[in-house]
């Protein structure tokens, strides 16, 4: 949902309320609801800071705290090393 920098501007800026933001922007209240929920939750205020593109604003917003996405395989344990060569 690419719409998550405008609900924030909508609330935050024109203090509508979550109906009106899901009318203008065609989601749910309850969506816009949590994405300022959310928001709060990890301290982001209006404005946001610009170095937050779209991207990095809904990996902050809908990452679950520890929930890192890798970027490579997990290394395998020592221990699974060991017992792979044994054969």
């Amino acid at each position: 949902m690419r719409k998550v920098r405008e609900v924030l501007r909508l609330r935050h800026a024109l203090s509508l309320s979550y109906r009106e933001i899901g009318e203008a922007l065609g989601v749910s209240k309850t969506a816009a609801a949590e994405i300022v929920r959310r928001a709060e939750v990890i301290g982001l205020t209006w404005p946001l800071p610009e170095v937050f593109d779209d991207g990095e604003l809904e990996r902050r917003l809908f990452t679950a705290p520890g929930e890192a996405q890798p970027e490579l395989p997990a290394p395998r344990p020592s221990c699974m090393r060991s017992l792979s060569g044994a054969a």
